[in-house]
């Protein structure tokens, strides 16, 4: 749902318990790569349709390095 996405990427909230496999799941994965994107001057979001999956992009800045 929407509430359920604007969750995804803040800490201490996790919107299910449980990942792909039903492996066990600490809920930082998203807000890690949200915090990392974000300090490379990226952005990250999700697009989610219901009962046909999500899709998450992000972009970063390219850097060129001149010799």
């Amino acid at each position: 749902s929407e509430s359920d996405i604007k969750r995804l990427f803040l800490v201490n909230e996790k919107v299910s318990s449980l990942g792909t496999e039903d492996e066990p799941s600490s809920g930082l994965g998203l807000l890690l790569c949200k915090e990392f994107i974000e300090k490379q001057n990226g952005q990250i979001w999700v697009e989610s349709e219901k009962g046909k999956g999500s899709v998450f992009s992000f972009t970063l800045q390219r850097f060129i390095q001149q010799h």
